[in-house]
């Protein structure tokens, strides 16, 4: 009896590793306020990706732009989130206290910054998600050589150091 409980413990634990890190909790972001769906006191005209974000088990924290949606005539606000890194919808496991009711999407974030081109986990009743789901943004393109993301596939090889010096000795 004992082997037969802990080989379910086990097995377990090994699928809720399956599951990825999870996301939807809500999260603090300095300097943006939720309430008013601004950054000090204005509208944030983008996605923020902030880390660390001790409350997240991910330890990242995400904003997102809500899409298409104005509260007397301003965007309204949206809530920060917990997120992890993905590479599809399976790998966004929700928290049952989070308050994305539609569930998560895996897409790119941000297209600027150490996060940029990542996939991460967001939450769908924030987005506009059109047939066929959310297309990579065209700065994302690792075949277009002005793409600047050091994320891209190639931007951190040395044999391309010359054509992408803000790549070399990049994390």
């Amino acid at each position: 009896m004992n082997r037969v409980l802990l080989i379910a413990f086990v097995a377990a634990a090994f699928a809720a590793a399956c599951n990825g890190q999870p996301v939807g909790r809500k999260c603090f972001i300095p300097g943006v306020d939720v309430t008013t769906g601004g950054q000090d006191g204005g509208v944030i005209p983008e996605n923020i990706l902030a880390s660390p974000a001790l409350e997240c088990q991910s330890r990242t924290c995400l904003h997102l732009e809500r899409e298409g949606t104005l509260i007397n005539g301003m965007k309204a606000s949206t809530d920060n989130l917990c997120t992890a890194e993905c590479s599809g919808d399976g790998d966004c496991s929700k928290v049952p206290e989070s308050p994305c009711k539609n569930g998560f999407v895996c897409a790119v974030a941000v297209e600027t910054g150490p996060f940029c081109c990542k996939k991460f986990c967001q939450c769908k009743d924030y987005l506009i998600i059109p047939d066929g789901g959310l297309p990579p943004p065209a700065t994302c393109d690792p075949n277009n050589a002005i793409n600047e993301c050091c994320n891209l596939a190639g931007r951190r090889d040395t044999a391309n150091a010359a054509m992408y010096p803000q790549c070399s000795g990049s994390n």
